[in-house]
C-alpha cells in the first residue's frame, strides 16, 4: 500500500508531462484498479470460481491495494499536496468516528471485537454470501487503505522535491517517528487499537511510520 503511494507522484508526473488529458489519466487509474482487483481474485484462486455459493469478491491484499490506489489517485488528480495531506487525516479521523459512534445490528456503538465491529457488519450487509468467511474487512477499511497509500504519496512528493538529499532523509525520519507516535497514542490513549484485519486508523499510522523509516533507510 505504502510503496504504491510512493510511486504515484512519479508515474502521474510522467503522464502529465507527456500531455495526457484528465480523461486518459482517469482511464489509466480505473484500468489499473480493475487489474489489481482481478489479480487479487486470481492469486487467491477465486477468479474462475463461478459457483455463487463459493464466490468471494474480496479475498486478497491486492484488492486492498486496488481500493487504496483508486482513492489516492482521485485525490491526487483533484487536490494539491496540502489537500492530499488533509484528506489523509480526514480519512483516518472519519474512519475512527464511524467505528466509535455508529451502532450496528445486535451491538451498540464502539464495539470492536474480532467478529463484531462496524467494518465487518458493513461487509456482511453489502457482500452477504460473497464474503470470504474471515474476519478481515474491506469496504469501510478502504478508508484506512486510502490513507496508507496517501502517506506513501506524500513521501513520494518529498522525494520528487528539489530539497537536498539530507533534508529528504531527515523529513522521512521525522515523519516516520511522528506517525509511530500518533499511531501508538491513538491505540493506547484514545482507545482505537491497532487491528490489521480491519486496518484501523492507528494501524495505518503505525504501518506508515515503519514504512517511512524503512524508506529512509
Amino acid at each position: 500500500l505504502f510503496v504504491v503511494g510512493v510511486a504515484m507522484p512519479f508515474s502521474f508526473a510522467q503522464r502529465i508531462e507527456r500531455g495526457e488529458r484528465p480523461a486518459q489519466l482517469y482511464g489509466k487509474l480505473i484500468q489499473r484498479t480493475l487489474v489489481l482487483f482481478v489479480l487479487g481474485m486470481a492469486a487467491q484462486g477465486h477468479l474462475l470460481d463461478f459457483k455463487i455459493s463459493t464466490l468471494h469478491i474480496y479475498c486478497n491484499t491486492l484488492q486492498a491495494i486496488a481500493a487504496g490506489y483508486l482513492i489516492a489517485g482521485v485525490i491526487m488528480l483533484n487536490l494539491p499536496v496540502l489537500g492530499q495531506a488533509m484528506t489523509c487525516a480526514t480519512l483516518l479521523i472519519a474512519y475512527w468516528l464511524l467505528v466509535i459512534w455508529v451502532p450496528f445490528p445486535g451491538h451498540g456503538a464502539g464495539v470492536i471485537e474480532p467478529n463484531a465491529n462496524l467494518a465487518l457488519a458493513i461487509d456482511e450487509f453489502v457482500l452477504g454470501r460473497f464474503r470470504d468467511g474471515t474476519n478481515y474487512a474491506w469496504i469501510l477499511s478502504s478508508m484506512g487503505f486510502g490513507a496508507t497509500v496517501l502517506i506513501g504519496v506524500l513521501a513520494g512528493h518529498g522525494l520528487r522535491s528539489g530539497a537536498r538529499p539530507s533534508t529528504k532523509l531527515q523529513g522521512l525520519v521525522v515523519a516516520g517517528l511522528l506517525c509511530l507516535a500518533m499511531g501508538w497514542a491513538w491505540s493506547e490513549w484514545i482507545g482505537f487499537p491497532m487491528i490489521k484485519h480491519i486496518w484501523t486508523s492507528s494501524m495505518a499510522l503505525w504501518a506508515g511510520g515503519w514504512s517511512l523509516l524503512l524508506l529512509a533507510l
